[in-house]
């Protein structure tokens, strides 16, 4: 017998709804936006997608529901097909698409107006485009913040008001050829100098090899051309400087003033964007032993706390809160740590809330030498009813700040226990089951080998490293740096008398 042909074969494979690649979109909608799809679908869409949507959306935002519940209740008292039932779902998930796109259209002013003028004009409606011209034309004077895609559409807007010169017969505009050209310039600048950045970010975190462009070509003419009249030509090429050389000390000290005096004209997302590329350069200099750049860091993350730039939809990610605690506890504002712990813990995922309180709580205490106050809150982390769930990062992380504070509160009798816990931590991080980043990984384990250094030290043993200064920067990349380098200082180092 021959094999029954496959295109006479139907296979049903019936599921979960939140299952399909759809929901990842529409788990992102709000209440508003899902009033507004509603509307959409009713307007663009067949009986079966409008059915579909309407038996979905009641179970928004987990979508938990069996594809065959929703077949019935497009097609009453029929078998389920897994054919027609991926249709219908394709057909909504384009209405989706196009609903985003078409938000996204409608909310972003300038490229509406733009858009719509440039319509306007081809159809030779002289009246509705002026009226959009100079309505887009207010619009761009009132702005108040400036991004990179600002001069993208003011340069837009210049073109075409060139372009409908003539047909508009309109004399003010006679000088929009120049101001576009100087917008392009502007726009240029601004977007070349932002990828250089960028790229050579990438270049401390991943090492990949990149072809710099006209880069020295670019830097050569606004050394000699400097455009200090946009904030965002002169910032970025200040930060371009500053990754460039770690050492590019005096593109710094301008950079800094120059981000202060200027930060109100920029808008938040270049904002955020500059202050991560002056912390990084911070953090680079650190990393070399620049203690210097602790402060400077703090200015920096202290801006971005003010401009509420560490949240993502209202909330803050636990990295980015351990950071800006880690960031005040290591310039010892103690009291500015504990402020924002307060303020804006109430902003965390719920689900990391309890963790992050603990966490950051007993770093903070760990930090002023009030190992009593720390020891109460670690206690919470152990204990047998807790409320979360800790991840191997986690734990290793608590596991270093009762190091710290073990190496802070030793005695003489206890000096072989504290080294054999030292010797103990290196092979519960190296554990293969451990759930951890690689990065994470090396970075605990050579504060794992610092720390077993530092004690040897201080118990008065000889070293096989030579300078521990020099040997603990040797080792990249490194946890709790800057405290390791504070307890290394000859000063601070107090050997132990049997």
């Amino acid at each position: 017998m021959r094999a029954q042909s496959s295109k006479n074969i139907t296979i049903n494979r019936m599921s979960a709804f939140n299952k399909r690649k759809i929901t990842d979109l529409l788990v992102t909608f709000n209440k508003q936006e899902i009033r507004d799809f509603t509307a959409y679908v009713r307007e663009r869409g067949k009986k079966s997608n409008i059915v579909l949507w309407k038996t979905v959306r009641t179970f928004h935002p987990k979508y938990e529901v069996k594809d065959e519940f929703v077949f019935k209740k497009i097609r009453p008292g029929q078998t389920y097909k897994d054919k027609n039932y991926r249709v219908w779902v394709s057909e909504l998930t384009q209405l989706a698409k196009e609903f985003v796109a078409i938000e996204a259209f409608r909310q972003n002013e300038f490229l509406f107006n733009n858009t719509l003028s440039m319509a306007l004009l081809k159809r030779r409606l002289k009246e509705m485009a002026l009226k959009v011209l100079n309505k887009n034309d207010k619009a761009l004077d009132e702005c108040e913040r400036h991004s990179s895609l600002y001069y993208d559409y003011a340069y837009q807007h210049e073109d075409i008001v060139y372009q409908g010169v003539l047909f508009l017969e309109n004399r003010a505009f006679t000088d929009s050829l120049q101001k576009a050209i100087d917008l392009l310039d502007i726009s240029y600048f601004i977007h070349k100098l932002k990828l250089l950045v960028t790229m050579r970010n990438r270049l401390y975190i991943k090492k990949e090899t990149y072809d710099f462009h006209m880069e020295d070509e670019l830097l050569a003419y606004l050394k000699a051309h400097p455009r200090t009249d946009v904030p965002l030509v002169h910032l970025y090429y200040l930060l371009l400087l500053m990754m460039r050389n770690l050492e590019a000390h005096t593109a710094f000290q301008e950079f800094l003033p120059y981000f202060k005096a200027h930060r109100s004209r920029i808008a938040l997302e270049e904002n955020r964007q500059l202050l991560i590329g002056g912390i990084n350069f911070c953090l680079w200099n650190i990393q070399e032993g620049r203690m210097q750049y602790l402060a400077h860091r703090f200015e920096l993350a202290k801006m971005i706390v003010e401009e509420k730039l560490m949240m993502v939809e209202g909330l803050i990610s636990k990295l980015s809160f351990h950071l800006m605690v880690k960031i005040g506890i290591e310039v010892k504002a103690f009291d500015w740590t504990a402020d924002f712990i307060l303020s804006y813990l109430p902003k965390t995922s719920k689900l990391d809330r309890s963790l992050i309180e603990i966490y950051t709580w007993a770093s903070l205490y760990g930090a002023k030498g009030d190992f009593t106050k720390q020891q109460e809150w670690l206690r919470q982390y152990i204990a047998p009813h807790k409320e979360f769930e800790l991840t191997d990062e986690d734990e290793i992380l608590f596991r270093i700040l009762e190091l710290k504070a073990g190496y802070e509160q030793w005695t003489p009798k206890g000096s072989d226990f504290f080294l054999a816990r030292v010797e103990a931590f290196r092979p519960y991080i190296s554990r293969k089951e451990a759930q951890i980043s690689d990065n994470f990984r090396l970075s605990a384990l050579n504060f794992a080998k610092a720390l077993k250094q530092l004690t040897q030290k201080r118990l008065g043993k000889a070293s096989r490293v030579g300078d521990l200064r020099t040997y603990i920067l040797g080792l990249r990349p490194m946890r709790e740096l800057p405290w390791l380098l504070e307890k290394i200082a000859t000063k601070n180092i107090r050997r132990l008398r049997h």
